[in-house]
């Protein structure tokens, strides 16, 4: 965190409060995993489904994820991860 402040005004003017605030920098380092898509679709009879998982930020260190599938008005297959 660092501090913002304003100071010496001219011209006549003056300064308010709060003359002074935080500035915060947000750890984006961090990388989020997503799903490539907001929903996906199979063919009945198919041998599987492709799903994207895609990792956002930084790539600096390693990092996994885990999934399962639970089974809705399907059966769910084998839970793998490659």
């Amino acid at each position: 965190m660092v501090e913002l402040t304003l100071s010496n005004p001219t011209g006549g003017a003056t300064l308010a409060s709060p003359a002074t605030v935080p500035l915060t920098i947000l750890d984006n380092d961090t990388p989020v995993f997503q799903f490539g898509a907001a929903s996906y679709a199979s063919k009945e009879g198919a041998a599987g489904a492709t799903i994207t998982v895609r990792r956002v930020g930084s790539a600096a260190s390693p990092a996994t994820v885990d999934f399962l599938t639970a089974e809705g008005t399907a059966t769910a297959a084998s839970t793998t991860r490659p």
